[in-house]
Parts: C-alpha cells; structure tokens; sequence
C-alpha cells in the first residue's frame, strides 16, 4: 500500500487521478491546499496536478506504512529520485 499527503501554500487544481482501482482514494481538503491518497499497490496509480499562486509543494510519501525508499520515488518524465522521504519543489 501507497499513501502520501502533499501541500502547497498555493492551491491546488486540475487534480487528475490515474488508474485508481477499489480501496484507492485521493482527496483534496476544503482549502484545496492539501490532497491525502492512498494506493492500495494494484497496476500503475498516480496523481497529476497544477498549482495556483504558490511557491512550494511538500511530499510525504509512505509504503506499507513507513517511509517510502527514494529508489522507489519517481518523479516526472525522467523518473528523477529525491535525495530524502519527505522532499518539496519550489519555483
């Protein structure tokens, strides 16, 4: 199992949700500056999103439950790895 919560102090749009199966879920609070998923680890899942007047995004990403290793953190087209678990972008 998958699970994460990401935030920005922008907000968040376009939320587009991939390949979820049952037991899969992504949501986005009241404020839309939050999204909190959970992968139950069945075919390809994923999250593409956009934000809006913000200058950051922070990932905290989990498998089974502990801390996602980042060789298994993929992220864009070229697959980048982050250096650490919990890891932002900034523009």
């Amino acid at each position: 199992m998958y699970s994460g919560v990401l935030q920005t102090d922008g907000k968040f749009y376009n939320i587009e949700e991939k390949q979820l199966e049952n037991g899969d879920y992504v949501k986005l609070d009241r404020e839309r500056n939050t999204i909190r998923f959970r992968f139950t680890g069945r075919g390809m899942d994923g999250i593409d999103f956009n934000v809006r007047g913000g200058d950051t995004v922070d990932f905290d990403l989990y498998k089974d439950g502990k801390e996602m290793p980042t060789k298994e953190i993929c992220i864009g087209k070229k697959s980048w790895h982050p250096w650490h678990n919990n890891f932002y972008f900034e523009r």
